[in-house]
């Protein structure tokens, strides 16, 4: 005997990583001709948008899932004898991610950097800051603010170096590299004083400079 009423299964929840394909089913219960549709957060799912397609068997495909297709999506089954809902939540899981601008920063000597990283993923990662790779030392001049960035107070010659921002969860981990170059002006600390020689004696002229990059000497005479 035929079932007069509409039904579906209770609600579910699908985890699916960024960028699988995900299929969510709707089971629906009864033997009456019934007509199924899906909304996504309260409006109409749309497929055929180039990624979500409804399968043949009124299952909801959707390709290459993002975070944003994250949320409550609803069936909706209708038969001539009435409605029926069902609720289904995806989570879309993401593997870290980190954000740097790569380009080495030149700074000079008792300057304020701020070094920005913009990291994410799902579940949120942890986020860290290194140097050459290891756990880096923070203090009051050298630290992390509740938003990422690494300040550096006061910098010195020796701040130069790789920076990395690390992020990891356990869906794996990213890291991106800023590199640290210390510059400073050219300037002549000392030269040879005048010098007394005979004619046909050997003699050396020495010229003293500091800055960074080291400096390119030019004698004049």
């Amino acid at each position: 005997m035929a079932t007069s009423k509409v039904g579906v299964t209770r609600a579910r929840a699908y985890v699916s990583v960024s960028g699988q394909d995900v299929v969510m089913s709707c089971e629906v219960l009864g033997d009456v001709p019934y007509n199924l549709t899906w909304s996504w957060d309260g409006k109409a799912a749309q497929p055929g948008d180039g990624r979500t397609r409804l399968l043949q068997n009124s299952s909801l495909e959707i390709s290459h899932v993002q975070p944003g297709d994250g949320g409550l999506y609803e069936c909706v089954a209708q038969s001539a004898h009435g409605t029926a809902t069902a609720s289904l939540w995806l989570f879309i899981q993401e593997a870290p991610w980190v954000k740097v601008d790569p380009s080495p920063q030149r700074f000079s000597r008792g300057q304020e950097l701020r070094l920005n990283c913009t990291a994410g993923g799902h579940p949120q990662p942890h986020s860290s800051w290194r140097r050459w790779g290891w756990a880096l030392q923070q203090d009051e001049r050298v630290f992390r603010d509740a938003e990422g960035t690494l300040h550096i107070r006061s910098a010195v010659p020796e701040d130069a170096g790789n920076y990395s921002c690390y992020a990891s969860s356990t869906l794996g981990w990213d890291e991106q590299v800023i590199t640290l170059e210390f510059t400073e002006p050219p300037a002549i600390l000392a030269v040879t004083p005048s010098l007394k020689v005979l004619v046909g004696e050997d003699v050396t002229l020495e010229c003293w400079v500091s800055g960074a990059p080291p400096p390119h000497i030019v004698w004049y005479k």
